[in-house]
């Protein structure tokens, strides 16, 4: 009998409007057999992100959690999985990706193959053999790449790419980590994304990367990503304790 299982899909976004056709495409090419739910978090846009979604994506499969303020991409996964908490089961599977159309779908069936291998986290890696970025400033490719190596380091997470938002997990482990860590992720920033795979250390998942190469020639306006408070971040969490 083949077993039952639900995709779920956590896409935080914020004025993303001109990316939102993108991504719609994407997800119809390449996770549409999957039968998807979607759930978009929007950190307060103020451009037309959440009408765009509602005119392209199916109500009865998509869920649009709106904040009056913005509070960071940490904080729009959090209230995520918080909505997926009572919905979610064992066998189900859960997606982390960005809304601006950098997420490689094109590598969805890999990361799912990983986790039906034994993987507790799929990956999306761009520093595993195979992956890359396309185009991307100095500036930022370096605190990455350092951000990456000193986390790996300091918190001991067996893997190459520890920020990237694009990644699955499974349901029996999104459900443990709820039930031991309250909130699941504390960190607004981008540094929220390796407290989760930190906490998921923690519990001993197992996490195996899927190269990607980043396309960020696909977005459309600038990345939200602000370089030197994001570096201050990562240096925060170093001297912090999980």
């Amino acid at each position: 009998m083949k077993e039952d299982v639900q995709h779920y899909f956590l896409i935080p976004v914020f004025n993303e409007e001109a990316n939102i056709a993108l991504l719609a495409e994407d997800l119809s090419r390449y996770a549409d057999d999957l039968s998807p739910f979607l759930v978009f978090i929007d950190d307060a846009s103020s451009d037309g992100t959440c009408t765009e979604i509602s005119r392209l994506f199916p109500s009865e499969r998509c869920q649009i959690l709106r904040k009056e303020q913005r509070a960071g991409a940490g904080d729009s996964f959090n209230r995520g999985f918080l909505f997926l908490q009572s919905r979610l089961r064992s066998q189900d599977v859960v997606v982390m990706m960005e809304g601006d159309g950098t997420s490689d779908l094109s590598i969805l069936k890999a990361l799912l193959k990983t986790l039906k291998s034994g993987a507790d986290v799929a990956l999306a890696s761009v520093y595993a053999e195979g992956g890359g970025f396309d185009q991307t400033t100095w500036l930022r490719k370096s605190i990455s790449a350092c951000a990456n190596v000193l986390m790996r380091w300091r918190f001991g997470i067996q893997a190459r790419t520890v920020s990237s938002f694009y990644r699955a997990l499974k349901g029996k482990l999104v459900l443990h980590l709820m039930e031991r860590y309250n909130p699941l992720i504390a960190e607004k920033g981008y540094t929220s994304m390796i407290e989760l795979l930190i906490k998921a250390g923690r519990c001993e998942a197992i996490i195996l990367e899927v190269p990607m190469q980043l396309h960020s020639k696909r977005r459309k306006g600038k990345s939200k990503m602000r370089i030197i408070p994001v570096a201050f971040d990562y240096l925060k969490l170093l001297l912090k304790r999980y």
